[in-house]
Order: structure tokens, then sequence, then C-alpha cells
């Protein structure tokens, strides 16, 4: 989630409680740290509070975390000392990665650092600096509600919407249907795992790619798309490409999948599929998307992340147009040559659906740290840098 999305958290503590919990973490079956794995528990500083983040939803955290029987909270950097154990970060930026890399520094009893973000790619290199203290981050915490706009970007292309809005007058009869469709699906996180949820009554076939060939487990398979879902690796992207109706770009950012989306991998798609990106920018070749569409490469795209963000007013993405031959070229019909193209300014999680989820990760986190019962959620991968 962006920074500039959070705001004041009033609303949140009032929040109904079906409201707060319509979403769930989506995860792996968890790791249970034990023995010397465990770091030590102690005093838990709130770190950035002058941040978005710190600043819209405080409250929530404190009022979320005061519970907790045994727990001495701290509040800003000036606060830690040599007796805090825990830090949870509230940057979601990179602004104020030196500041966290003083700290631990400063304080090597320090064993703990909850992120508040799920792709923690601009922290990886303070991540393996410091990867003797356990680190998580807030990943599948998220997922159902990106999952649920990457669907509604599929549905919305697949129906031709963005001209529909734009029409003024009734024009020409077109839209797909997303029924057993065959959906490439990069990355294999919770969003991915929530996707398969929602997807699932539709009938899709579907691939998906992720660093190691290793077959889903059972659990997370949905009811109805039993023999319906293969996993393969990465490195087999382009062999899937000419097959597929709609590529779902859902993975962390890393040096494997950076840019690994470009002019020469849209070439291979079919002229109908689609590409709906909810991970990060850098995945996508921006420049090879703006081409494909306006070649008529492909029928269309749906992107909720780009490089860099906010995406500039002169970029080619506003306004690009397309050949493709589904394009209306009528103003009337609101075509005008217009890409069948959605861009939002990364708002498939807002303030307000993920913060009680995010207050949710911090509690079960310091739960894990003072009880010493080990169980946290979103651990991070140092190595693999998410």
């Amino acid at each position: 989630m962006s920074a500039s999305a959070w705001s004041g958290d009033s609303k949140l503590l009032d929040m109904p409680e079906h409201i707060a919990k319509q979403h769930a973490p989506v995860l792996p079956p968890p790791v249970t740290l034990s023995g010397s794995q465990l770091p030590a528990p102690g005093p838990v500083a709130i770190v950035a509070t002058d941040t978005p983040l710190g600043k819209g939803a405080l409250a929530l955290f404190k009022s979320t975390l005061e519970g907790i029987p045994g727990i001495q909270l701290q509040y800003g950097a000036e606060q830690v000392s040599d007796k805090t154990r825990a830090i949870i970060w509230l940057d979601s930026s990179a602004a104020n990665i030196g500041t966290l890399e003083q700290l631990l520094e400063a304080h090597k009893d320090i064993g703990f650092v909850q992120m508040p973000m799920a792709g923690i790619n601009a922290y990886s290199p303070l991540v393996k600096k410091f990867k003797d203290r356990i680190w998580t981050s807030a990943k599948g915490a998220f997922a159902q509600p990106v999952a649920e706009h990457a669907f509604t970007l599929v549905l919305a292309l697949l129906r031709y919407l963005p001209m529909r809005v734009r029409a003024r007058a009734w024009g020409p009869n077109q839209g797909l249907s997303f029924y057993n469709r065959k959906v490439l699906i990069l990355g294999a996180g919770g969003i991915t795992l929530s996707l398969l949820t929602q997807i699932a009554p539709f009938h899709p076939s579907v691939t998906i790619l992720r660093r190691k060939a290793e077959p889903l487990a059972p659990e997370n398979i949905p009811a109805g798309m039993e023999g319906r879902i293969d996993v393969a690796t990465l490195a087999s992207l382009e062999s899937h490409l000419p097959q597929v109706d709609v590529v779902v770009v859902a993975c962390a950012l890393t040096s494997e999948t950076r840019g690994c989306l470009g002019y020469d991998q849209f070439k291979k798609l079919p002229r109908h599929a689609l590409v709906v990106n909810v991970a990060r920018g850098e995945v996508l070749q921006q420049d090879g998307l703006v081409k494909a569409l306006q070649e008529g490469l492909i029928a269309g795209a749906g992107i909720d992340v780009t490089e860099p963000e906010p995406l500039p007013e002169s970029s080619p993405l506003w306004g690009c147009k397309s050949t493709h031959p589904s394009i209306q070229t009528e103003d009337k019909f609101g075509g005008a040559g217009l890409a069948n193209l959605i861009i939002t300014p990364h708002c498939a999680d807002t303030f307000e659906m993920v913060a009680p989820l995010l207050a949710v990760r911090f509690k079960q986190n310091v739960e894990a740290l003072l009880s010493q019962n080990g169980r946290f959620e979103g651990i991070v991968d140092g190595e693999a840098g998410y």
C-alpha cells in the first residue's frame, strides 16, 4: 500500500466488527521458532510514529497492543534504549531506512523487527545486514483485498468497461466472459492463494509460476479447482505465454522478477490476452507495455502499481492509444482509439481495509515474542527478499 493512502484513524476505532474482520491473512503453513532462534522478550518500541501510517493508525495500534499481558510499550526513536527488545516500524517508504539502521547498530539486543508492508524490497539490504534479527512483514495480511482488486480489473477489461464509462452513445455490443479462461499467475504468495478462491467458481485453468515448482499444499487448493492448477518455475515463463488468456502479476520484486515482462514477452501472448499487475511496478517494463498496447499486441492491461509512483502526468501510459481491432475509434462510443487500459493509484489495499489487519499482525507477533511461543507470522526470508 502506498504511504500517501494513510489518513486519520478516528473511523477505525469505531469500525463495525464484521467489517474489520472481513479479510483474513492468507499465508502458507506457519514456521514456529524455538530455542536459540527466539528473540528475547522485553520492551517493544513503536517507531516512525510521525509517518502517515503512524499519524493515521497509532491509536488503533496502541489500543490493540496495550491489552497484551506484560507488554511495555515505547513510542518514538528517542525512547529506544538498551532495554528495548523489539521494534514495530511504521514507515512503509524508504525515507527513514537510515534511522532504523542506526537504531539496530546502537542497540544490539533488539532481536525482532516488525515491518508494516508486504513488499520489503527497499529494506532487503538492511534485512541481510542484520540477518541475526527476526524480521516479519505484513505479507499475507493484505492478500484478500489485493486479489479482489486484481479480479476486478480482469472483469472490467474483459467487458471493455474503460470504453463504456467514456461513451456518450449506445455503441456496439462487445465483451468476453471469464469462464474457462486460461490464467497465468506470477507468484505463489497470499495474493495468489486468495485469488484462486475468488476465481474458482469460474472454472479457470491456472498456471502458477514461482521460484521452485513445488505444488500447492492441498489446503490451498479451493473446491472445484482440483486438477486445474499447474505449478512451474519462473524460468519457464516464456513457454507459457502463447497459451494464456490472462496474466496476473502477484509476485515479490526480486532480481529474478524485476523487468521479467517486457515487449518481447508481450509479443508472445495471444492478441486477446490481458495483463494485470498488482505486485510492484518494476516487474513490468513500462515502455514495453506502452509499445505492446500501441501496436495492439494485447487486448488490454490493468495496473495498480507503476514505476515511479505517483505515475507522472507526462507518462505515455496516460492517454495511451491502441490499434487493437477491439478498440473503438469513434469518440462517441468511448473509443477515440484509446487502449483498453485501467490505471489505479496503488489502491488495491486502502487504509480502511488493511489497518485492522495490520493491528492483528502486530498483536500476533508481539504475543509470540513475549510469550516465547515462537509463532511469528510473516517471517521474512532475507536471501529471497520477501
